[in-house]
């Protein structure tokens, strides 16, 4: 049975590696070794390195920072 790869540990990989060695000083060998993951698993799930940074940002905003304190209600005035 295959391993199941946990999206949030490889994103909060990501976001560490990110903060603590830029984008270009980051490798996707790094996020996978630190994700405790494959490098190959990476580029199954998000092709590119660039993909991968998008969605771990996109991720980290949606449910880290902004939280459960903004909804969406479709009123704009709201």
């Amino acid at each position: 049975m295959p391993k199941v790869v946990d999206q949030t540990q490889i994103f909060n990989a990501v976001i560490e590696l990110l903060i603590k060695k830029g984008y270009a000083g980051t490798t996707t060998k790094e996020i996978a070794q630190v994700a405790g993951i494959n490098e190959v698993t990476l580029f199954r799930r998000y092709h590119s390195k660039a993909q991968l940074v998008i969605q771990a940002v996109e991720n980290l905003a949606n449910h880290e920072m902004m939280g459960d304190s903004i909804q969406f209600t479709g009123d704009l005035e709201a």
